[in-house]
């Protein structure tokens, strides 16, 4: 998708290391709602979880980093235009405990 319009659905693929060392990877499908090409970047909200998985079965992840990522749906963030091109956005853990406040309601 080259140039992407509010209300487009698109793919983004973020992921986190975890604290035992694995990495959680998790496809978003999400909504446009501002597009800021001058800054390179998106406003989207997350619809639905598309997959989910990492260096580890979803199901030895401990269930309060699945419940967290449960918890994104319907949240607001901004992500480089790049994320588009199936880039996975690596992100600190601290965005998706909550302690920085990467996504917003």
């Amino acid at each position: 998708m080259v140039d992407p319009q509010l209300g487009d659905v698109v793919l983004v693929n973020m992921a986190w290391a975890l604290p035992d060392g694995h990495r959680l990877r998790v496809t978003f499908e999400s909504q446009v709602e501002a597009v800021e090409l001058d800054r390179n970047r998106l406003r989207i909200r997350v619809l639905k979880i598309q997959a989910a998985g990492g260096s580890q079965p979803e199901s030895e992840v401990e269930p309060y980093f699945l419940e967290r990522v449960m918890a994104l749906i319907g949240k607001h963030a901004q992500v480089p235009l790049d994320t588009l091109q199936g880039i996975v956005l690596p992100l600190r853990l601290a965005t998706l405990t909550g302690e920085h406040p990467y996504f917003s309601d």
